[in-house]
């Protein structure tokens, strides 16, 4: 899938940058195997806290490999954080918890760290995801963040807040669930406008 990006300029015409998603079987996974920072808890993934471990536990009990436990934690984070809504800044996995609420950034972070409480490497996507309505307009992108996980030897990507992941999110940036990363990548949407999203065939 090719996305044409342009950020306007003055004077002149607007500056663009073609990206490239490469939807081959092959080329499409990142594969780079995950460090501390995607293992251990922080601030924000807070994986050591007896709340969140006993419900990760729980809500994957049964499962068979990690792949079912991503869907079941997904799910259950889902489920937990009943009240969606954009009241929370960027509130903790273990706030979260607590509050039972949050947008993206709190389905995010509670997935996370759910995960990496049961050995399950994450990171935070930030990016872009489509909708059909948001503020009064219509089919948009609109600034969104969700999980990637490291299962089947790869990173795949598991969106608790919309309660599924598809070729409508487009990833800006990944983090350990420092802010800094989410509301940097947020910084540079100011700039970008997608003119073009075309599907190319894919290569042998």
């Amino acid at each position: 899938m090719g996305i044409e990006q342009c950020a306007p300029s003055t004077p002149g015409p607007a500056q663009c940058l073609r990206v490239t998603v490469d939807m081959a079987p092959t080329r499409r996974p990142d594969r780079a195997p995950p460090g501390n920072l995607e293992r251990n808890p922080n601030s924000w993934v807070q994986s050591d806290d007896r709340k969140i471990r006993d419900f990760a536990r729980k809500a994957a009990a049964g499962a068979k490999d990690d792949a079912d436990r991503m869907q079941l934690l997904t799910q259950a984070v889902s489920t937990r954080l009943s009240d969606k809504n954009l009241s929370s800044a960027y509130a903790s996995a273990r706030e979260a918890f607590d509050d039972r609420a949050g947008d993206c950034t709190e389905h995010a972070l509670l997935l996370a760290a759910a995960a990496r409480s049961l050995g399950i490497p994450t990171r935070i996507a930030a990016g872009l995801a489509y909708t059909e309505a948001f503020a009064g307009r219509s089919h948009v992108f609109v600034p969104h963040a969700w999980v990637q996980a490291f299962v089947g030897g790869r990173w795949q990507s598991y969106d608790a807040a919309l309660g599924t992941y598809d070729s409508g999110h487009l990833l800006l940036a990944t983090g350990n669930g420092d802010p800094g990363m989410y509301f940097g990548s947020l910084n540079a949407l100011g700039n970008v406008q997608i003119s073009r999203v075309r599907i190319h065939p894919e290569s042998p």
